[in-house]
């Protein structure tokens, strides 16, 4: 059948022809039958239709305006290039199935008010482009589940049903991530990861938890983890070689912190209980031990008790020594050695010391100078012994000047001067024999003044070792 056009009569007019006059009519809302209708039909200017139902397809060219409710069966096209709209004033509800609103190739999703959508099914956000936009409030009551990566321009806050507790709130304005509240810690501006109200926990795989590293560019740094499963581990921190330098033990260990290399303090270490150092355990009752060699470096004082040293040594640098307070309150020095190497003792004050104990020895190199035991003193490498018994004086003049001999030795022979015994002959000469008598009688007064002088020294040398305790 050909294309055919009518124009509708003047008023009062009318159409010879019923189909046509029957289209009219309907066109019109004119109670008229059904029009079925197997041909294509163009409708040029502004139609009402009260009820139209199609079995192929409608194009509509200019606008459509449906002032009642408009259903739809089947796959729906709205749109057919990049820069339409559809625009959707009241409730857009979606009954049932998946929602889904995708761009195949470019382009976002953009909602420009704030919106609340109730899905009843799954709500699909597929961009394989440049993503999908939300530009503003977007609330979501319910399970979500994102499939791709999820990029908030703004802040983002994840809250509970009732919307009154914070869990998480993403800061992007600040480039801060905060758990359990959506507002920074005082003084703290700075940091990109809070937790607030409770605990973090950090599980590892059966090794550390947590890394550290100085920056991003840096491919090692710390880690710190726990050290075994189950109850009373340690907490363990490691250097970029994974080698463990400080341990914090549990309550249940033998020692509660560990420190594997060198420990350097600049202030003050306060010690509430024993102290060992270099070693493990005590031996006694002390409080502090010392394993192998100490150095201690400027004045150290003990206010109480006493400094035993069971074994080893205790070196003092130069001009260094041990000082003791007297019972006026003054330092002394005990004992010091001066800039010549030589170790003075009873230094400071007038005191001197006193070495108390079952053994002296003093040595230089080692060669024995002075012994002293419970047996005495002994000298040069002598045994020690005994103080000697005391002395006697009956004869008490003493005198520390040993004077020459006054005394002469006697020689015989005949006709000789004096200090010379002559022989008086047959004839017995008197003038000799006298002669011989005062040399002998001379002699001997001689001998008892030298002999007296000896005996004085010998006090004097008695009274001196006496005087200082040698001798009794």
């Amino acid at each position: 059948m050909a294309r055919q056009e009518w124009d509708y009569p003047p008023s009062g007019g009318q159409i010879e022809d019923p189909i046509v006059r029957q289209v009219l009519e309907g066109l019109r809302g004119l109670d008229t039958p059904p029009i079925s209708l197997s041909q294509t039909l163009a409708v040029t200017g502004a139609t009402t239709l009260s009820s139209l139902t199609a079995s192929g397809n409608v194009t509509v060219g200019g606008a459509l305006a449906v002032t009642g409710n408009l259903s739809v069966q089947g796959n729906s096209t709205l749109g057919n290039a990049g820069g339409d709209s559809v625009t959707v004033t009241g409730s857009l509800t979606q009954s049932g199935g998946a929602w889904s609103l995708s761009s195949p190739t470019t382009g976002a999703l953009t909602t420009t008010g704030n919106r609340t959508d109730t899905v009843g099914g799954t709500f699909g956000l597929t961009a394989t482009g440049a993503g999908a936009l939300v530009a503003s409030a977007w609330t979501v009551t319910g399970a979500t589940k994102f499939n791709s990566a999820l990029k908030a321009l703004a802040n983002l806050t994840i809250t509970n049903a009732l919307e009154t507790l914070t869990r998480l709130f993403v800061d992007s304005t600040n480039g801060r991530t905060i758990v359990g509240s959506d507002t920074a810690l005082t003084s703290a501006a700075d940091d990109v990861f809070t937790v607030v109200g409770g605990m973090a926990h950090f599980a590892g795989n059966s090794g550390p938890s947590i890394g550290l590293r100085y920056n991003a560019a840096q491919t090692v740094g710390w880690t710190v983890g726990v050290s075994a499963a189950g109850a009373n581990p340690d907490l363990v921190f490691k250097d970029d070689a994974t080698t463990e330098v400080f341990r914090i033990g549990d309550g249940a260990a033998s020692v509660q912190a560990k420190v594997t290399g060198t420990l350097d303090v600049t202030s003050d270490v306060v010690a509430r209980g024993r102290l060992v150092v270099a070693g493990t355990t005590f031996s006694g009752t002390e409080e502090l031990r010392v394993v192998g060699q100490s150095r201690l470096e400027g004045d150290t004082t003990i206010t109480g008790g006493s400094l035993v040293m069971a074994t080893g040594t205790i070196t003092l640098a130069n001009n260094q020594g041990i000082k003791f307070t007297d019972s006026g309150g003054t330092v002394r020095d005990s004992a010091i050695m001066n800039a010549s190497d030589v170790t003075i003792f009873g230094h400071s004050g007038n005191a001197g010391t006193v070495v108390r104990g079952g053994y002296v020895r003093l040595q230089y190199g080692t060669t024995t100078r002075l012994e002293v035991n419970s047996d005495g003193i002994g000298l040069y490498g002598v045994s020690p012994v005994a103080r000697p018994a005391a002395y006697t004086h009956t004869y008490s003049t003493a005198t520390r000047t040993h004077a020459t001999f006054t005394a002469g030795a006697l020689s015989i022979s005949v006709g000789s001067a004096d200090n010379t015994l002559v022989d008086v002959g047959a004839a017995f000469n008197s003038t000799i024999l006298n002669n011989n008598f005062a040399d002998v009688g001379t002699q001997i007064n001689n001998i008892l003044t030298d002999l007296a002088n000896t005996k004085q020294v010998l006090n004097q040398v008695i009274d001196d070792l006496q005087s200082l305790g040698a001798l009794q």
